[in-house]
Formats: structure tokens, sequence, C-alpha cells
């Protein structure tokens, strides 16, 4: 029963976080931050088979402020798909920097403040609503 009960929770949020609603599907083509790259990192596609985001992330000190840069990036779409700096894969802290611009293309995020990337180890892409991991990398 146990057994069944995971595949059903599983197979509704699988499909729930798939559904073709939520970031637009027109490729995004914001401007490279100027300034000093601060940290790098490789997303790669999170465990949920159909929930994916790949792509590169680099964090660029743009005269004092601080920006996130996303590149050859592209992503499933999801209903609720957000961007973080997180203090882990599971996205228990972290800090929100908005709702996914689009599920392809490169795109820049302002960062309030200027994280502690010791403590903010993670960029990731996250269904907000089904608490879904679809990809995120470590900085370098």
């Amino acid at each position: 029963m146990q057994k069944l009960l995971f595949v059903l929770l599983t197979s509704i949020i699988l499909v729930a976080c798939s559904k073709s609603k939520g970031s637009s599907e027109t490729p995004v083509t914001d401007d490279k931050p100027k300034g000093t790259v601060i940290a790098t990192a490789k997303i790669i596609e999170g465990p949920v088979i159909g929930d994916k985001a790949n792509g590169d992330a680099m964090i660029y000190n743009d005269n004092g402020t601080w920006k996130l840069y996303l590149s050859n990036f592209s992503s499933n779409n999801g209903p609720d798909l957000r961007v973080y700096l997180a203090t882990s894969s599971s996205a228990s802290s972290f800090i929100n920097l908005g709702k996914l611009k689009a599920t392809s293309g490169s795109q820049t995020y302002d960062i309030p403040g200027n994280p502690n990337l010791g403590n903010y180890k993670y960029v990731i892409v996250w269904c907000a609503q089904f608490a879904v991991y679809f990809g995120g990398g470590q900085w370098q």
C-alpha cells in the first residue's frame, strides 16, 4: 500500500511540474553583466525524470551590485519555476531571485546584498509549487 501511494504521489508531482505553463517559452537574451566574475557553476538536471534544467551560471560583481547570469540555459517548463541561491540542493534555506524568466536563453537576475557564497553554495531552478528540484550546480 505504501509503495502504491508513493508511486501515485510521484506521478502527480511529475505531471504537475511538467505542464507547459509558467515560464515563457520564448528565449530570453539578456545582456551579460559587466564587471568581475565572482563564481561559476555548471547547472545539471535534477534526479526527477522529465524535470530538468541545464546551462552555465556566473555571479558578477557589476560596480558593487551582484548579478546572476545564466547562459546556454534550457529547462523544461513548470507551473512556478524559481531561481534560488541556496545552502543545499534541497532548497531548505535560500535567497529567491525571482521567477525563471524563460525556459531558454541568457538571463540576468539581481542578487540582493552580497550573500556569503560559502553559505549559499548552490544555484538551483526549483518548482516552488510542488517542491521539485529541476537542476542546479555548486559554485566553483
